[in-house]
């Protein structure tokens, strides 16, 4: 079980959200809905990093969470477009020290690659991210998390400009995953197909 207690208040005077006590049970598929700038994507950035919102947004509450939380972005950042797979893979950020380790977890790699239908040439070639799908981003993303072994995954809208095979995909991922996941999505059949709780901003 995991707890958030946070309020939000933009920079500017406007609160987002006042007073939020969160619990996080194990199997939690808790789907975040509400309209257009009412905090949704704020919320998640601030569960996964405070940081990623303290130029806009001012915080106080607590998060007593795991120590290794997946997320996935509306859209992969812009430095990674001119990189391939592989350093998306070995890196933390666009420059650090490779993670050479997960060479010792190909077989991890393979199956995850198998598992959520990306071809693992992929892996080994010069293909630059940019050039990926936007159904080929969103497995290589999850394959990132899952292969990180976090205890709680975000998804910030994952089902924005996919293909219908991917979305049936990860309809199937956060159905039948172990792990608590908190998403962001406009499809009602994804909501209603795999939400067991609904916060509604």
């Amino acid at each position: 079980m995991r707890l958030i207690n946070v309020s939000l208040k933009t920079i500017y005077g406007r609160k987002i959200i006042e007073g939020l006590n969160l619990i996080i049970n194990k199997n939690d598929k808790i789907a975040l809905i509400g309209e257009e700038g009412n905090g949704k994507s704020t919320l998640l950035k601030y569960i996964y990093n405070p940081k990623l919102i303290e130029d806009y947004c001012f915080f106080n509450g607590t998060r007593d969470l795991c120590s290794t939380i997946g997320y996935l972005p509306q859209i992969i950042e812009a430095k990674w477009n001119q990189l391939g797979a592989q350093d998306y893979l070995l890196l933390d950020k666009p420059g650090d020290e490779p993670d050479y380790d997960i060479f010792n977890n190909i077989n991890l790699i393979e199956k995850l690659f198998v598992k959520y239908r990306l071809d693992i040439d992929k892996f080994n070639s010069n293909q630059m991210i940019s050039t990926l799908s936007g159904g080929e981003k969103i497995k290589l993303q999850l394959i990132k998390i899952l292969y990180n072994n976090p205890s709680l995954i975000l998804l910030d809208e994952p089902t924005n400009d996919l293909d219908l095979e991917t979305i049936e995909l990860l309809e199937s991922f956060i159905l039948n995953s172990n792990i608590p996941i908190i998403f962001i999505s406009h499809d009602q059949k994804l909501l209603e197909n795999t939400s067991n709780r609904i916060l509604h901003l």
